[in-house]
């Protein structure tokens, strides 16, 4: 599992994933073909051991062929490139190994067609401040294209909690630039986990806009970088 989200085909990084659950047709096939045989030959008369040694192996690959296991599908939006990854079960939690292999997961979680996904793997990340996530929880804050505010709003608050600087401008062009104000607000809402004076600027200029849920982002954004800023008694 990797944790870039670029098209093997094109390098591009605007990929998708679904995922689906798939059965295997060729282990349907044997086991119905062994318990069939098993079945003729105890027709025959020839049951007993045949018999045995046909339809109770038959019966396991049958379920083994029915099970369905998770499959991930991946889509290249700039080329159509499309690839598969079956899902593999990771290290279980308290194995060091464990927020390693869940981060880059939820990375690729992100691209997910499903927004419960998306928005769930910006929290995680978020929650546990990844930073190796910051290039990707940048990539879903700017999709402007997207309807969904959800997963944008989530990944604002994400970098606000990793405060990485690689953030700021990302952030200051969401709080300046998007027409959703829900994603604006977000935005300067995690502007106040960095200082600099043109983040200062921009949320003074934001106080004063007319949608009150922007001057109350604003404000609290203020708030904290004023008490942040405050010198001690």
């Amino acid at each position: 599992m990797t944790a870039n989200l670029k098209c093997r085909k094109c390098g591009g990084t605007d990929v998708r994933s679904e995922s689906v659950k798939r059965g295997r047709l060729w282990a349907v096939v044997l086991g119905t073909s062994l318990i069939v045989l098993g079945v003729v030959l105890l027709l025959l008369g020839l049951g007993g051991p045949p018999t045995i040694v046909t339809v109770i192996p038959g019966f396991s690959i049958l379920a083994f062929g029915f099970r369905q296991d998770p499959v991930y599908i991946y889509k290249c939006k700039s080329c159509g490139k499309t690839w598969k990854r079956p899902a593999k079960k990771g290290p279980e939690e308290g194995d060091p190994r464990y927020i390693e292999y869940q981060t880059e997961w939820q990375i690729l979680r992100l691209a997910h067609d499903d927004i419960n996904h998306r928005v769930q793997a910006a929290k995680w990340l978020g929650e546990h401040r990844s930073v190796s996530a910051v290039p990707a929880l940048i990539t879903r804050l700017g999709d402007r294209k997207s309807w969904d505010s959800n997963s944008r709003i989530e990944a604002a608050l994400a970098l606000k909690a990793i405060g990485d600087e690689r953030a700021i401008q990302p952030l200051i062009n969401a709080a300046t630039d998007t027409k959703n104000e829900l994603v604006r607000a977000a935005a300067l809402s995690a502007l106040s986990a960095f200082k600099n004076d043109e983040i200062r600027k921009i949320l003074e200029s934001a106080s004063n806009d007319k949608d009150v849920s922007i001057r109350k982002a604003a404000a609290q954004s203020l708030a904290v970088l004023n008490c942040n800023q405050a010198p001690p008694r």
